[in-house]
């Protein structure tokens, strides 16, 4: 059995930081406000957050993410953990996404692309979809293709993880706009 090295360990505690940043972000977002001890808990949690940590913890968990990105990029190339980190946005992405109760004017629709593969030669591609509706019960979602104008249910993974953290980003600076 090897025993971890120094660097990736250090990788490896990285991407678990992120980790933990979403899973805490995705968490207090579902406290429920109706819920007196939730509710009492998400209070605490915003008065004592700490003054060191600039910005939302969607901001830290993001900036955790591009640090993190940026540190493995020193890798190798066959040793990059990048997919694990790029996994763990977009699977965190998507249930906050999907635990949108209202979704704000102007969100979608919306432009994302997805991959595809080209059937003659096998290469692959981004091809650009409309995202019309967001379907939270089973993580899937309404896409329009805009060159033969028909719509189909496809799951959110399946849209290019940048686009799924744009669309989020948007989703805030929408909410954010109706709360004034």
């Amino acid at each position: 059995m090897s025993q971890e090295s120094t660097s990736e360990k250090v990788y490896r505690c990285i991407n678990n930081l992120y980790v933990w940043f979403g899973e805490l972000c995705a968490t207090w977002d579902a406290c429920d406000d109706n819920n007196p001890e939730e509710s009492a808990l998400k209070d605490r949690m915003t008065r004592f957050f700490p003054k060191s940590l600039n910005g939302s913890l969607n901001d830290i968990a993001h900036d955790v993410y591009i640090w993190g990105n940026m540190v493995q990029k020193r890798q190798s190339r066959h040793q990059r953990k990048v997919p694990l980190v790029i996994e763990t946005l977009r699977d965190t992405t998507i249930k906050r996404l999907c635990s949108i109760s209202t979704i704000p004017e102007g969100l979608l629709p919306h432009s994302v692309y997805v991959e595809d593969t080209d059937v003659t030669n096998g290469t692959f591609f981004y091809k650009e979809y409309k995202l019309l509706s967001i379907i939270p019960q089973n993580m899937t979602c309404i896409l329009l293709d805009p060159e033969t104008k028909q719509e189909e249910e496809a799951e959110l993974a399946d849209i290019n993880v940048d686009w799924l953290v744009t669309v989020w980003e948007r989703c805030q600076v929408l909410s954010a706009k109706m709360s004034l």
